[in-house]
């Protein structure tokens, strides 16, 4: 695969997250200045259409700018020169990744316990202990 064909793939799926934005932001515009949000076509907002329709603008203005693409084109070739690892280096990973998360919520738990015991009751027995010393 080329990184052309990369660049064009990474920019339509910005340009899909942007369109989603977009159209939430436009919604939210359109509601809060009473404007509603009104079906123009079958299904589709005038929310749908100003965002869908910014974020395709936006889309094609980063294709035709050339420091996108050669930004773009000099990402593509680093990631081309990137190790990536192997199915096996990922499970051992991940497993110890959940590994660690395991340990680290027991002793969290641990330390919790402990620390609502000592408040809730160790601390408060000892002060009654220590008034009954001075009374």
């Amino acid at each position: 695969m080329s990184n052309q064909r990369l660049l064009a793939m990474a920019l339509v799926f910005l340009t899909a997250c942007a369109a989603y934005v977009m159209t939430k932001l436009a919604d939210a515009i359109l509601v809060a200045t009473g404007a509603g949000n009104p079906e123009v076509f079958g299904g589709l907002t005038l929310a749908v259409l100003i965002g869908v329709g910014l974020a395709a603008v936006l889309g094609i203005v980063g294709w035709m700018n050339s420091k996108v693409q050669d930004v773009g084109q000099d990402v593509a070739a680093e990631l081309r020169k990137v190790t990536w690892p192997t199915w096996p280096e990922i499970r051992a990973a991940t497993g110890a990744v959940v590994v660690a998360t395991l340990v680290a919520a027991v002793l969290l738990g641990v330390m919790d316990f402990l620390g609502a015991k000592v408040m809730s009751e160790w601390i408060p027995s000892g002060i009654r202990w220590a008034q009954g010393l001075f009374a």
